[in-house]
């Protein structure tokens, strides 16, 4: 796997720039506070443009969240064998 670099793999994969989707997220923030809990909590998502749509799949970016989303899995599958009454 490469080395992370912030922003890189983000601006390869994304016709929006890292720097512009931080300021969005910003913006958004601001405008919604008061909000209770954290607003990114209920699924609140950025809509990004992939800068090829055929082939988004083999950008690092995308094999990262993936990673991330099978991890997460398999911490679940693991608190449920040592918390039973979680499940």
């Amino acid at each position: 796997m490469p080395a992370y670099n912030v922003g890189k793999w983000a601006d390869a994969a994304f016709v929006e720039k890292r720097t512009d989707i931080a300021q969005r997220l910003a913006l958004y923030m601001a405008e919604n506070l008061g909000l209770i809990g954290d607003a990114l909590d209920f699924g609140t998502r950025m809509p990004c443009t992939w800068k090829d749509t055929t082939r988004f799949k083999e950008t690092d970016w995308y094999k990262f969240q993936e990673a991330v989303v099978s991890h997460l899995n398999e911490c679940w599958e693991l608190l449920k064998t040592q918390i039973p009454e979680a499940t």
